[in-house]
Formats: structure tokens, C-alpha cells, sequence
């Protein structure tokens, strides 16, 4: 079963919403209009706040994709560019359930991939093409567990699931 886009997004919204208040966050803001280009919430935890880009997938993936190009044509800039978010966050659903939330590091991620070798673009990157939603999307995926050791992602809620192919 699958939602449809808006739908999937009003959904997602009252569930992180619930998780963000059992992990203890405050929701200060949503974020409406074109203001939410940059960024879609502010949080606040232990008294400081934090602006929050969102990122809901209905399948849990092994990799954290970061969106270079939100559609090819026009030429669209992703969120990697265009976002003025401190965090990413990942919702992945598993059975149509809030299974895992990531918490990605606007500035580690922006700093580790400054640091990255040839070799490591070669065997630490995957680019990938989307074709749903926003028309072809190309996103860069690395393993959430390698952006985990390297400090600039963590597991907020949730468990691994075991491993699976990508869809």
C-alpha cells in the first residue's frame, strides 16, 4: 500500500511530531509558505533551538540519500544546496509503520564529504536516479552506518531492520 505524496506527508508530520515529544524536543515552528524551501520546522531541545529539514521514505533504505538535483529538468537544485537546515532528519516506515529516525549533520556531512578522497568517492558514494515525485531526482547515497562512525549522523529512534535491496 502505498500514499499518495501529500497525503504521505500530513501523515509523517503528526508522527514525527509524536516522536519529537517522547525524544523530549519541543516543536517551536512549522514552516509554511516559501520560507519552507530552506528548512520546515524549528525545534528546540535542552533550551537550544535547531532548524529541521524532514525526510520521509515508506521503505527502509541502508543508505542516507542526499539530494544533489531535485529534478533534472528544469534544473531544480536539491536540498543539499538549497537548505539552510542545522539537521536532516530520515523517517523510514517499514509496513507502513514510523520504524527508524535519523538525525544527519548539515555541517559534518558538508565537512566529511570536503575531506573525501578519489578513492572514497569511488567506494563510499553510490549515485542514484529517482524517478517519483519531483521528476528525475539524482542523489548521492552513503551508508548510514559509515556517516554514524563518522560522526556526523545518529540513529535517533528505531532499530536497523535487517538488510534488504533498495527498491
Amino acid at each position: 500500500m502505498s500514499l499518495e505524496t501529500s497525503e504521505f506527508e500530513r501523515v509523517y508530520q503528526i508522527e514525527l511530531d509524536r516522536i519529537y515529544q517522547e525524544l523530549g524536543y519541543e516543536v517551536v515552528q512549522r514552516i509554511q509558505g516559501k520560507e519552507n524551501r530552506y528548512y520546515d520546522l524549528s525545534l528546540k531541545l535542552d533550551g537550544k533551538e535547531q532548524k529541521v529539514e524532514e525526510k520521509a521514505l515508506q521503505y527502509y533504505h541502508q543508505d542516507c540519500p542526499i539530494e544533489l538535483i531535485q529534478n533534472i529538468w528544469p534544473f531544480d537544485l536539491g536540498w543539499f544546496y538549497e537548505t539552510r537546515a542545522d539537521y536532516i532528519h530520515f523517517l523510514y516506515y517499514q509496513d507502513m509503520q514510523p520504524h527508524t529516525l535519523y538525525q544527519l549533520k548539515m555541517s559534518g556531512l558538508k565537512e566529511l564529504l570536503c575531506t573525501f578522497t578519489n578513492e572514497d568517492w569511488k567506494s563510499r558514494v553510490t549515485p542514484r536516479f529517482s524517478l517519483i515525485n519531483y521528476g528525475i531526482t539524482l542523489n548521492l547515497c552513503i551508508r548510514w552506518d559509515y556517516l554514524i562512525g563518522k560522526g556526523c549522523a545518529r540513529l535517533l529512534k528505531g532499530w536497523r531492520p535487517p538488510t534488504r535491496p533498495l527498491r
